[in-house]
């Protein structure tokens, strides 16, 4: 249920009071058992906060569901995918391709170190090396991959969907190392039994 949710109550995107409140009613009205442990693990789950606060004092078994949601999603925040979403984010906010490569390089990379899991953080190693060959195969103006960058900042730009940035992306730009990792990413986001 965290992992469905997280997304939901996410400042970026919404007023989190406003949000977390109509989810909380929401799974009392559906009879969630233990939603407490949910909303706390929901409320908590913020990168920023992570950085400058260290992990949220809350009872043990919300934390647990805290770690697990939060090193999913620092996985999708790199990595191919990763860089997808970032770029079609950092289109939305109106920023530069080289804005958006600085974030990847500056605070997307920072994620690794605070991983929970040793089999994420083993994953997180993978994905930063893939996400920081797409950066500086950009600084260094390889033409398919400013081509790609620019894609992705433009689908931001249009609003387009994650799913139709990825199927543009693998139609006008096949890469064929980054079109692995994006085939594997979206597997094991698919998959997460296979761990």
């Amino acid at each position: 249920t965290v992992g469905a949710l997280h997304d939901v109550v996410d400042r970026k995107y919404v007023s989190t009071i406003d949000k977390s409140a109509m989810v909380a009613m929401e799974l009392k009205s559906r009879g969630v058992l233990k939603y407490d442990t949910v909303m706390d693990a929901l409320r908590n789950i913020s990168f920023s906060r992570l950085v400058h606060n260290g992990p949220p004092e809350i009872n043990a078994e919300a934390l647990r569901v805290w770690q697990i949601v939060t090193d999913a999603d620092m996985l999708d925040a790199i990595g191919a995918i990763g860089c997808i979403r970032t770029l079609m984010f950092q289109g939305w906010k109106g920023r530069s391709l080289e804005e958006a490569m600085t974030y990847m390089a500056e605070m997307l990379i920072r994620r690794v170190d605070f991983f929970t899991a040793p089999l994420a953080k083993g994953y997180a190693h993978e994905r930063v090396r893939i996400m920081m060959q797409w950066v500086d195969r950009t600084r260094n103006r390889e033409k398919k991959w400013v081509a790609l960058g620019d894609t992705c900042l433009r689908c931001g730009q249009e609003r387009r969907t994650f799913m139709y940035t990825v199927e543009l992306v693998r139609a006008r730009h096949p890469i064929p190392s980054l079109l692995v990792a994006m085939h594997s990413e979206l597997n094991l986001t698919r998959h997460p039994s296979r761990s």
